[in-house]
């Protein structure tokens, strides 16, 4: 009797070089490969899997009749999985004076998953607005750098940036004045 085996599979949503690796006894036996959800993947005559979309389905690997060997067969997991999201930062600590504003220098990998989000820990000195930090008061904030995941992206770790806000420089400045005594206007 013919027999053949393989391995569970899996792989991320992302991923175009996954193959089912099916070794059959005797060796070099042709097979078929039968889906049973042909939404989450799809599998050509060569083993190489095509992810469709989040999910597990089985795949039912059965040796060809050839009129020697009796057909045999087995079934595999394949699962595939969300594609794993990062942030980057690019400028961690950051100052600013009281007004002045600056990109957040934040951005997900890959790029297309989804949209970041900000949340500033004290808006009194630091707002995050389109992507700018914008400094509105003296002291120190945390702003968190967020992507909750979808259905085709994994929720990324947060990324934070502190932020410190000076006040701006001030200065005063006069003319001399000389005042005779008994002149009381300048």
């Amino acid at each position: 009797d013919a027999s053949v085996s393989a391995d569970d599979v899996t792989l991320a949503l992302d991923n175009t070089t996954a193959k089912i690796v099916a070794v059959t006894v005797p060796e070099g036996l042709e097979v078929n490969y039968t889906v049973v959800d042909s939404a989450v993947i799809s599998v050509a005559d060569d083993g190489a899997i095509t992810p469709l979309k989040v999910g597990t389905t089985t795949v039912t690997i059965t040796t060809k009749a050839d009129g020697v060997y009796a057909v045999n067969s087995t079934t595999i997991t394949v699962t595939v999985n969300k594609i794993v999201t990062s942030i980057q930062v690019s400028t961690d600590p950051i100052s600013l004076r009281v007004n002045e504003n600056t990109d957040i220098g934040a951005s997900l990998i890959p790029a297309d998953a989804g949209n970041l989000t900000y949340a500033s820990s004290n808006e009194g000195v630091v707002k995050v607005v389109d992507g700018m930090i914008i400094a509105v008061g003296e002291g120190t904030a945390t702003v968190t750098v967020s992507f909750a995941g979808n259905a085709n992206y994994t929720e990324a770790e947060d990324k934070t940036i502190t932020v410190t806000v000076s006040l701006n420089d001030a200065s005063v400045s006069a003319d001399d004045v000389t005042l005779a005594l008994d002149n009381t206007t300048a």
